[in-house]
């Protein structure tokens, strides 16, 4: 095959790899966030439904009064933004979109493996013409995911 053709083939795995190594971190901070948010709040609103249920009087009952008042308010706030950001949404279409260039660059290390190492430009042309659709598919997916009612734009 052509330079030409070895010069594309280099640019789609550097494109491939170029996206992974982006969409990687992010989908770990929004897995963890998404994490953090749903559990620190559901501890959040256990802690309060047991200090206000303890019948201590006194000095002490006061304080965890005003604890449960702190941690019900902290609680509210993480579920809000819980529901506004929505890392977890965000972190599912960044798996499914790793996923699927995971994929596609498997795709293309098959190609190259049984021609050798050097493509037609067709097939080339073709894995490119797949990849800009994942791109494409994901920038929806992400758009979608933003324009919800109660997201932030």
């Amino acid at each position: 095959m052509t330079n030409t053709s070895v010069g594309r083939t280099e640019l789609l795995q550097h494109d491939i790899q170029a996206e992974l190594a982006v969409i990687a971190p992010q989908r770990r901070r929004n897995k963890r966030l998404a994490f953090f948010l749903r559990l620190s709040a559901t501890f959040a609103s256990a802690i309060t439904t047991v200090s206000l249920g303890l019948k201590v009087g006194g000095t002490f009952g006061q304080m965890l009064t005003h604890v449960a008042l702190i941690l019900s308010a902290t609680a509210t706030v993480m579920m809000a933004i819980d529901a506004y950001f929505d890392p977890r949404s965000q972190w599912i279409l960044e798996v499914t979109h790793w996923a699927r260039l995971q994929a596609l660059q498997r795709k293309l290390n098959d190609e190259l493996a049984r021609s050798d190492g050097s493509l037609a430009n067709a097939t080339v042309d073709e894995l490119r013409t797949e990849f800009e659709q994942l791109m494409t598919t994901h920038l929806d997916a992400w758009q979608d995911l933003r324009t919800r009612p109660g997201t932030p734009p």
